[in-house]
């Protein structure tokens, strides 16, 4: 009887897919885009002698430094970065984009009213009504706002055929008379 199991979960945003062979040789594949993850999955793969592969593809990568600055305020500062499948407002295909966004706020309580003297590298969060943050939801509003409004391939990436489009003819607009014709005449007089 084989001891083998396979898990595979996709969703529009990320895909896992998980092989685990419990009579295995120790043979180790983990892509998990987490190095302590990774290192810690391999680990555990190597020292049991099982055979394990770890692929996941979609997830966001976030470094997050947490700490008090010269001034004594509590600071919340790091990087977050994914890739996303998004629309061409070009030429209309599916594109893939590399997001980017650093970030550096600082938390407040709701009626702190030191908020003029944080200095400008701090963008401010709320804290709820327990004095905490929540980071997810920070992460992801800021991976919201590095989105372009406009995405678009590089013009000589879209498909000719398609930016070429036209949606009937244009009528040329009658020509109106000139609103400033009256005070051209009242300055004659």
């Amino acid at each position: 009887m084989s001891r083998t199991a396979r898990v595979e979960r996709a969703t529009k945003e990320s895909s896992v897919l998980v092989e685990l062979n419990l009579d295995g040789t120790g043979e180790i594949s983990v892509e998990t885009g987490v190095p302590f993850f990774d290192h810690m999955l391999s680990q555990l793969g190597k020292h049991s002698g099982f055979d394990l592969r770890v692929k996941t593809d979609g997830d966001v990568a976030v470094v997050i430094h947490c700490g008090n600055d010269e001034q004594g305020l509590v600071y919340i500062e790091g990087e977050a970065h994914c890739t996303v499948q998004v629309r061409c407002e070009r030429c209309g295909d599916d594109m893939t984009m590399h997001i980017d966004s650093s970030f550096a706020y600082t938390p407040i309580k709701g009626d702190d009213s030191a908020q003029e003297e944080i200095p400008q590298r701090y963008d401010v969060v709320e804290t709820d009504e327990h004095g905490e943050v929540n980071l997810r939801q920070l992460v992801e509003d800021e991976l919201i706002l590095a989105l372009p409004l406009f995405p678009m391939h590089d013009e000589g990436s879209c498909d000719p055929a398609k930016v070429q489009m036209s949606w009937g003819e244009i009528e040329p607009e009658p020509e109106k008379p000139n609103p400033f014709a009256i005070l051209q005449e009242l300055k004659k007089k």
